[in-house]
């Protein structure tokens, strides 16, 4: 009788230990969960929502800038739900831009042609993305090009990327040219 009672109580109390630690887990699992949130979830959509690039808008503009500053101009022809070009800018040339890799070296724009609207253009005339795009003569999506502030193709262009790995490396490449067609001594290296 005396082992029984013991049985028991080991019992009762094994249950009432495994009601505190499954009390203390759910504890655990609500702060895991939070701090998850807390690090990882306002972040990613921060980062997700800040690394965009700029819609180009007045071409004229940032020309002047670029020579001022003695840097080329380079511009993304994309299209809304386009395949690949989504991908593209997020595997690999939202990467390049938002760490600063091309800052004093080129300025990166991108031209969504089936978003609207109307982009002006080195000359400050109002044209509509279609029509740049046929002055480049932009037949395949995602296409990026590197213009001298002036608006002339200063460099090979990078047409549906393929391996993405390569990408930055293709980019810095582009800028290179481009420096090196308008005279710059100073070269773009990763």
């Amino acid at each position: 009788m005396v082992l029984r009672v013991a049985r028991f109580q080991c019992f009762k109390c094994a249950r009432l230990q495994n009601r505190h630690y499954s009390k203390k887990n759910a504890w655990i699992a609500v702060l895991g969960l939070f701090l998850l949130y807390v690090w990882a979830g306002p972040t990613q959509a921060q980062t997700l929502n800040a690394w965009q690039l700029e819609e180009a808008r007045d071409l004229a503009a940032i020309g002047e800038q670029a020579a001022e500053k003695g840097h080329p101009v380079m511009l993304l022809f994309t299209r809304l739900r386009g395949g690949g070009a989504a991908t593209l800018k997020e595997e690999a040339i939202l990467p390049v831009v938002e760490n600063g890799l091309l800052d004093g070296y080129a300025v990166m724009l991108e031209v969504t042609l089936n978003s609207g609207g109307e982009v002006i253009d080195f000359y400050g005339e109002p044209v509509s993305k279609q029509t740049l795009a046929d002055w480049y003569n932009i037949t395949k999506y995602p296409t990026l090009i590197t213009l001298d502030p002036s608006g002339e193709e200063i460099s090979e262009r990078m047409e549906t990327a393929g391996a993405y790995v390569y990408v930055p490396h293709r980019i810095q490449k582009m800028v290179n040219q481009g420096l090196a067609a308008m005279g710059q001594s100073k070269r773009l290296s990763f």
